[in-house]
């Protein structure tokens, strides 16, 4: 029998010699280890190599997420901007889409303003919601915040008549016990007949007033002509100065019923607001009932409120004049009366005395009602204001001079101050406390 190759019998009295390995067989097993560990490297790398691209394109997420809420915020501070540098906003813009996509950093911005409770113009002190929303590559972010607007009344509103010029009450007779009647400027009179607590930015000129004095006081605050006729001018109804009548050289309202139900001269407001653009003529209004507000833009040097006018706004806390420019009231102490000839009927079923919660009767349908000549509410004249006769008006705002002759009957109502008409107030615009919220797709 063949002896093995590597097969050595022991020398007698010595023990047997195990085989040797073969040197093939030892570099086998090594391969093998090596190959083991290489595999093992290799799938500790792919995996921290899978982790590496996992975390990166986490980050990158991360970091389009984070740009993408901060263009959503830049949107909301776009609305602010927006809101504070256009007084008129609620007018000007509606509900919905401000901007659209508008390119920011790396991506885009929109915004969106809404009034919850209607129309953006429904009311100046009505809050709104703001969405901005904020793109970065895939991601997307919404940020949301309710925007309160608080109003105060400017502080003119607070007196039975303020001007921002000189007040020349001359001899007049000024009815105005307890009120305020202020001036920027200095006040002058030449008689006592001023029954009122006197404010004056400068000093006080003339005889002994019946009521209190202030001298050097703080100035009241007074509309923008600018700004304060701009919302009667957009929810208002025009009415051309070529379709009023005239008399004497000058366009003329007068015997005539204007009011939310009527317009004798087009088509009738709801709010009976009507705009006359006078294009420097003379407009001259008597003998008439207005329940409205009627605002004159370029008065002529002669226009002027005369003789026997019944007049109350159509919302309580509007304005019944409103005038660009300079203007006279001289009415009568005489009280309007309807004449059955004219067939001018000042106490309709649609638009009762007193306005609107009063009654019409069987005297008005036959035109033979009397109504008091007055001025029920408030006048504001950006320029000059003359006032003659027995002139009765609730509250003057003028912003020039104010220069008063005859008797001048006062009545401050605190509607305007509590509730100040568009024109008449500063608006003060925030972001309501808790209402923000934050969506992330």
């Amino acid at each position: 029998m063949p002896r093995p190759l590597n097969h050595h019998p022991a020398l007698p009295g010595q023990p047997a010699k195990r085989p040797r390995l073969s040197r093939r067989r030892r570099t086998g097993s090594a391969y093998v280890v090596v190959l083991a560990v290489m595999m093992v490297v290799f799938t500790i790398s792919t995996g921290a190599l899978l982790a590496a691209r996992a975390q990166g394109r986490t980050s990158a997420t991360l970091s389009d997420a984070g740009e993408a809420r901060s263009y959503a915020l830049s949107a909301i501070e776009l609305a602010r901007v927006i809101i504070d540098q256009d007084a008129n906003w609620r007018t000007t813009r509606s509900n919905g889409v401000w901007i659209s996509n508008q390119p920011i950093g790396g991506g885009t911005l929109s915004l969106s303003v809404v009034n919850p409770r209607g129309a953006l113009n429904r009311a100046d002190n009505d809050p709104v919601t703001v969405v901005g929303t904020g793109v970065k590559g895939s991601a997307v972010q919404y940020v949301q915040v309710t925007v309160n607007s608080t109003y105060a009344a400017y502080t003119a509103l607070s007196t039975a008549a303020t001007s921002g010029g000189a007040m020349s009450l001359g001899s007049a007779t000024v009815s105005a016990h307890n009120q305020i009647v202020a001036s920027n400027a200095a006040v002058t009179a030449s008689s006592s007949g001023i029954d009122a607590d006197i404010e004056s930015g400068s000093t006080a000129n003339g005889s002994t007033y019946s009521g209190k004095v202030s001298l050097y006081a703080a100035a009241r605050t007074l509309p923008d002509p600018s700004s304060a006729f701009t919302y009667y001018m957009t929810n208002g109804i025009a009415i051309p100065i070529t379709s009023l009548p005239t008399s004497g050289g000058s366009k003329v309202i007068k015997q005539v019923l204007l009011c939310p139900q009527a317009n004798p001269y087009g088509s009738a407001n709801a709010q009976g607001i009507y705009v006359i653009d006078c294009q420097g003529q003379n407009l001259v209004i008597s003998d008439c009932r207005i329940v409205g507000t009627l605002v004159l833009l370029n008065p002529g040097s002669g226009s002027s409120v005369t003789s026997s006018v019944n007049w109350v706004p159509a919302v309580t806390n509007y304005p019944c004049l409103m005038v660009y420019g300079n203007m006279s009231i001289a009415l009568s102490s005489s009280s309007l009366t309807e004449v059955l000839l004219l067939g001018v009927n000042y106490n309709p079923s649609g638009t009762p005395y007193p306005y609107p919660n009063g009654t019409w009767n069987l005297l008005s349908a036959l035109n033979l009602d009397s109504f008091p000549s007055q001025i029920a509410g408030l006048v504001y004249v950006s320029g000059n204001l003359q006032t003659s006769g027995s002139s009765a008006v609730n509250m003057l705002t003028v912003g020039g001079t104010l220069t008063s002759s005859g008797t001048l009957t006062l009545g401050y109502v605190t509607t305007f101050v509590s509730s100040p008409p568009p024109g008449f107030r500063t608006i003060t615009v925030s972001n309501a406390s808790g209402s923000w919220k934050r969506v992330v797709q």
